[in-house]
């Protein structure tokens, strides 16, 4: 489950979504899509602010493009994508269009 809280932790909305294992950190964009990096399933969900998945992106692996460990999801200043895997010590950087 993913609650929004306020100033003080009281909370003004929550969502939950059944493929959501082990979340570990979570961003909005500027739409209120959220952006859930989840080490349990080693990809990022993406989520309408209603909690319906949109999509999910990358998988867990050791290829290029595959995510490790994930670490920490935020969103640029442009809307990009930004995802911290930190067993391999990478930063994606990846297009909010693709």
């Amino acid at each position: 489950m993913i609650s929004e809280v306020n100033v003080n932790g009281q909370t003004i909305s929550s969502i939950s979504h059944d493929d959501l294992k082990e979340p570990i950190d979570v961003a909005v964009d500027a739409d209120g899509n959220i952006y859930v990096a989840d080490i349990g399933i080693g990809s990022v969900l993406v989520l309408e602010p209603s909690g319906k998945l949109m999509r999910n992106i990358g998988s867990p692996g050791t290829e290029k493009g595959h995510f490790k460990d994930l670490s920490s999801v935020t969103i640029a200043p442009n809307g990009d994508i930004v995802v911290a895997d930190s067993r391999i010590q990478v930063l994606y950087f990846l297009n909010k269009n693709l």
